[in-house]
């Protein structure tokens, strides 16, 4: 008999203020996907890049009961003009979770499991209002079937375990990585900027 995937969603947004002046414009910052995507996730924990757009990521190891669980994850990034957001933003990153692995469980996962992890994430500038802001959302789902060898766990602790610590890890990347990370190295990218226009005048 089939049995019906358990099925768990989180969302994280993120709502920061934005101080950009028209020479180093968070647009053009983000077209540096890979300057982007190390900002966003800056403990490199095993970091590959895998294309031009795409990066493999293997996370610190969750305690599940008596195993370690390494999650692989491929994350692509897109920097595009947008189409289902208001006409005056000017540009959308999009973060897309392609690929994920769960390393550690192979000897209790069989054919009768079933885990899936999706994670989309969308940041961009907010120009509208008096000041500006940096403003995105981050959607994870997760569905799952545990085999029968896992029956013998009470109260599907190591579902609980393994979702919470799933979602509390990715989750906790992305916030941290988009309100902090990404923001100092985008003040990084100003100053860089700025540097390099006074040596350059220097020179004249």
């Amino acid at each position: 008999f089939s049995v019906k995937a358990a099925i768990y969603s989180a969302k994280i947004v993120t709502d920061i203020p934005l101080y950009e002046t028209p020479w180093d414009l968070f647009d053009e910052y983000l077209e540096d996907k890979p300057r982007v995507f190390n900002s966003m996730f800056p403990h490199k924990h095993s970091i590959q890049q895998l294309y031009e757009d795409e990066w493999r990521i293997k996370m610190m190891p969750l305690k599940v009961v008596a195993l370690k669980v390494w999650q692989v994850i491929d994350f692509r990034l897109k920097c595009k003009y947008p189409l289902q957001v208001p006409s005056d933003i000017t540009k959308l990153l999009e973060v897309q979770l392609t690929r994920c692995e769960l390393q550690g469980l192979d000897k209790v996962i069989d054919s009768s499991s079933h885990f899936a992890l999706g994670v989309k994430a969308r940041l961009y500038p907010d120009r509208r209002g008096n000041k500006s802001r940096i403003r995105g959302d981050c959607e994870i789902n997760i569905s799952l079937v545990f085999p029968p060898t896992f029956t013998f766990i009470p109260g599907g602790a190591i579902r609980d375990i393994l979702v919470k610590g799933v979602m509390a890890e990715i989750g906790e990347r992305i916030k941290v990585g988009a309100d902090d990370s990404l923001l100092a190295d985008y003040r990084n990218f100003r100053k860089e900027r700025s540097d390099n226009r006074r040596n350059y005048f220097t020179k004249i």
